[in-house]
Formats: structure tokens, sequence, C-alpha cells
């Protein structure tokens, strides 16, 4: 009893051991990757501060509402490339051999198990609260230093580009502040090219943030298909935050709403494709951050796995292989918007790591005795 219960500590102070060194490997390639995503995001939105006239704390307000998302995409690879370095590392010191010849493999599924969970929480809270939550007040902000530019930085007689597709021309300003001889021209839309046209404009706060208050004048619509256009006179128009940021992300899309509130929609809106897409994304992400890690363990976690001299990389072979189910669940995501029997081949690409794995593992841990069996079978 003695020599089974100091077995079964050994086993846990074993567990404890490389569930550390995975735990300290992803954070370590998380925390880089995360902040080489973010130093990217910085020197591409740097224009918020050159074109727009914005602080430095607008551009990192701007670029801190994207970690959420670098996070969520960079956890899995980051979870692959960690599990695949302790395991590799552990191989190179032959402590992977004295870990199977003393019948303690289960301490490497283990560890590797609890470490992938723990991922996939964290990855789940970002998928369903953090990151809609984080593109909502990114897209708000945004509104608002659009507006903030057609208050301020727009100069009377010249072309100025709010972002890209959207360019205002006004004719000056009274010394009220109020803008003369307003003009925008909306050319984001893949489907309508819209033009406004307005004698005064003014911006204003409202309960969304900051809008702008258009007089007197024209709305024109051009449709890009039929080249039909339509247009309506207006007294008094309100420009509201969502059509100051990109028509395809308004402030309605699903997502900026977390889980909850897309589930709290009437049952005709939840069946929408769009919406049964993004909820089919946000559940199957972390069950496929576990499946990855299942093919990193079963490729990687016994004896000379790791040692392919001549070849390639197994890391690079997995990083690979990720890369493309990952391309291939994006794929599938965006074809159900208009056939959403494609979804469920997002739930195959998802599972694909899983099913390599148990290959993998059967050969490994199975074939050799299945063999023998059969070997035994055809001598009788």
């Amino acid at each position: 009893m003695l020599g089974a219960g100091s077995g079964r500590k050994a086993m846990q102070r074993l567990t404890i051991y490389i569930f550390s060194q995975f735990a300290r490997e992803i954070t370590a390639i998380l925390v880089l990757v995360v902040f080489l995503g973010w130093l990217t995001q910085v020197l591409g939105r740097f224009f918020v501060v050159t074109a727009k006239g914005q602080t430095l704390l607008v551009l990192l307000a701007q670029t801190g509402f994207i970690l959420p998302t670098i996070v969520n995409v960079m956890l899995p690879a980051a979870v692959l490339l960690g599990l695949a370095r302790v395991l590799r590392t552990l191989d190179e010191s032959r402590e992977l051999h004295s870990i199977h010849s003393a019948g303690r493999i289960g301490s490497i599924f283990r560890a590797a198990s609890a470490v992938a969970v723990l991922a996939a929480a964290v990855l789940g809270l970002g998928t369903h609260f953090i990151e809609p939550a984080a593109r909502l007040a990114s897209a708000r902000q945004l509104s608002q230093i659009n507006a903030d530019v057609i208050a301020r930085a727009s100069v009377a007689g010249v072309f100025t580009q709010i972002e890209s597709g959207m360019a205002l021309r006004i004719d000056g300003r009274n010394r009220s502040g109020e803008i003369r001889g307003f003009f925008l021209h909306d050319d984001r839309d893949p489907e309508v090219e819209q033009t406004i046209y307005a004698q005064s404009a003014s911006v204003s706060q409202n309960e969304e943030g900051i809008g702008v208050v258009l007089n007197n004048g024209s709305l024109q619509f051009r449709d890009r298909e039929t080249g039909f256009v339509s247009a309506v006179q207006f007294d008094r128009y309100e420009l509201g935050n969502a059509e100051l940021v990109d028509p395809a992300d308004s402030f309605r899309g699903v997502q900026y709403q977390t889980t909850p509130t897309l589930l709290a929609q009437p049952a005709e809106q939840l069946a929408r494709p769009r919406i049964q897409s993004e909820l089919q994304l946000r559940l199957i992400l972390p069950v496929y951050l576990i499946c990855l890690a299942a093919l990193t363990v079963a490729a990687m976690g016994f004896p000379g796995a790791a040692a392919r001299p001549g070849r390639l990389p197994i890391e690079l072979w997995l990083l690979g292989s990720a890369v493309v189910t990952q391309a291939l669940g994006a794929g599938f995501v965006r074809l159900s918007w208009q056939a959403p029997d494609w979804l469920y081949l997002l739930h195959v690409a998802a599972l694909a790591p899983l099913v390599a794995a148990l290959v993998i593992a059967y050969r490994r841990l199975g074939w050799g005795l299945w063999w023998s069996r059969l070997a035994g079978w055809l001598a009788r």
C-alpha cells in the first residue's frame, strides 16, 4: 500500500511538473505573438494620429480593443507550439524515454489535457463575451473619431478622407462652428453607393456618442447592379454612429453581440444563417483547440517522434495542418451565409485534428498488439 501511495504521489508531481512546463511555454509564445500582432496594428493605424488628428491615447485605445481578437486567433497556435516545444525538449533530454519506461505516460496526457481545457476556457470566454464587447467599443470610438474629423479636421474646399471609401467636402464654417455646404460620398458598401448633401451641418451628442446633424439637403442612393438612382429630400437628418463606420460593422451586427444577447433574440431572428454560423463558430473554436492539443501530443508525445533527420520539423507540419483546417473552417462559415448546409463542414474541419490524433495514437499504442495477435492467428 505504501508503494502504491508513493507511486501516485510521484505521478502527481510529474503531472504538475509537465503542466507547469506546458503552461510556461504557451504563455511565453502567446505573449510574444500577441505583442507582435498589437505592434503591427499600432503601425497600421498610426494614421489615426497623423491624418485624423487624434492623440496617442486614442491610438492605444483603438489598438487595445483589438487585443482580444488577436488572443483568440493566436491561442490555438500558441497551445500547439507550446506543447510541441516542451515535448521536443523532453525527448531530446531523454526524459520522455524515462517517462515511457516507467509507465507514466498518463502524466503527459493529464497535463496536456489540463492545459488544453484551461486554454479552451479562456478562448470560450473571449469569443462569447470579451471579443464582441471589445469590437463594439472599438466601433463606437471609431465613429466618434470620424465625427470629430468632420467637425474639426476637414478643410474647406478640400476633399477629406474620413476612412477608406468615405470622402467629405465642406464649403466652410461659421464662427459658431456650424458647417456650410456639407457633401459626403460613401463608396464602402459593395451593393449601394451613397451621396449626401446638406446646406449646413453640426456635430451633436446623442445617446450612442457623437452624431452629425444635417439640415436642408438630399440623400441619394445608386444601386451598383441595376444602376437605379433614388433620392430623398430632408429638412433634418442625423448621421448616426453606425453610419460613420464600415457598413458591414453596423453596431447591430452579430460580431458586436455577446452570445447571451444573440440567444435572447426571437426565434425567427435566431434562425438566420449569419447568426447561426457565428454561434456555431464560437462553440466550435474551444473544441478545435482541444483537438489540436490532442494531435500535438499524439504526434510528439512518444520517444523519437520529434527526431526527423533530413525532413521538415514536425512542428511545421502540425502548424501547417492547423492553418489549413482554420482556413477551411473560415471558408465554410462564409459559404454557410448563403447555403446553411455548408455549416456542417465547419465541424468536420474542427474535428479533423482529433481524428488524426486517434489514428496516430492507435498506431503507436495499439497497432503492435493488434499485429502480434494477427500473426499468431495466421501461424495456427
